[in-house]
C-alpha cells in the first residue's frame, strides 16, 4: 500500500519535472492546469473507499472468535432508518430504528411482541471512517473461494478498525478491535441499494399509529 502510494507520487514528480525542461524555453500559461490535474490524481491514489450509505446486507456476528449470530441489516441513512433482524437457532427477532422520529422497536414475532423505546443520539453512516483510512494492502474475503480484496485501517484512542473490500467496494468484512473485545463481521451478501421501504412497516401489534394493514 505505502510502496504504491509512494510510486504514484515519484511518477508525479518525474512527470512535472519533464514537462517543465521540455517547455523551459517558453511561456508556461497552462502549467498551473498541469499540477492541478497531477494533484489530484494523486489525491484520488491516496483517498480512501466510498462504499454506499444505503444498502441490504446478511452478515455473521462474531465476538472475541466466536460466531455468535447471523443479522440481516437494512440501511436506510438517506430516510432516517435502520433494520435489524437476528437469528438466534429458534429465535428470530428483529430491532427497527425509525431516527426520524427517535423511536425503537424491538419486535418477537413468535410471541408476537413489540416493545417501545425512545432513541438517544443520530444516525450516522457506518462506513463513513473509510473515506480517511488508511491502505494497507492486500486481504482475504474470508470464505474458502480464494477472493482478494484490499485492507483499510483507522486507529483512534479508543479502538482501531479494519476493513476488507473487493471490487466495485464491495465489503468483505469489517473488524473493531478494543482493550477489551475484538469484533468481526462478514458480509455474506451486500447489496448496495437503498432497501425496500416495506422494511421498515410495523406490524399491527406494535405500539403505534405506523402499522402493517
Amino acid at each position: 500500500g505505502i510502496n504504491a502510494e509512494y510510486g504514484v507520487f515519484i511518477n508525479a514528480e518525474r512527470s512535472k519535472k519533464y514537462l517543465y525542461r521540455s517547455n523551459s524555453h517558453n511561456s508556461h500559461p497552462n502549467m498551473k492546469t498541469i499540477f492541478l490535474i497531477l494533484a489530484i490524481i494523486f489525491a484520488i491514489a491516496l483517498a480512501g473507499p466510498t462504499i454506499p450509505n444505503d444498502f441490504t446486507a446478511l452478515v455473521d456476528t462474531f465476538i472475541d472468535g466466536q460466531l455468535t449470530e447471523r443479522v440481516n441489516i437494512y440501511e436506510d441513512y438517506t430516510g432516517q432508518k435502520t433494520r435489524f433482524d437476528f437469528r438466534r437457532r429458534e429465535v428470530n427477532a428483529e430491532i427497527i430504528n425509525l431516527w426520524a422520529t427517535k423511536k425503537r422497536y424491538d419486535i418477537r414475532e413468535d410471541t408476537r411482541s413489540c416493545l417501545s423505546s425512545p432513541l438517544n443520539g443520530t444516525l450516522k453512516p457506518i462506513f463513513s471512517w473509510a473515506q480517511t483510512a488508511t491502505k494497507e494492502g492486500v486481504c482475504h474475503s474470508g470464505f474458502d473461494d480464494g477472493r482478494i480484496g484490499t485492507l483499510w485501517s483507522s486507529n483512534t484512542t479508543t479502538e482501531d478498525l479494519l476493513l476488507c473490500i473487493g471490487t466495485e467496494n464491495q465489503p468483505f468484512w469489517v473488524e473493531r478491535r478494543s482493550a477489551n473485545e475484538r469484533e468481526y463481521y462478514r458480509f455474506i451478501e451486500f447489496v448496495p441499494h437503498p432497501p425496500s421501504a416495506s422494511a421498515f412497516v410495523l406490524p399491527s401489534y406494535c405500539p403505534t399509529t405506523e402499522k402493517k394493514p
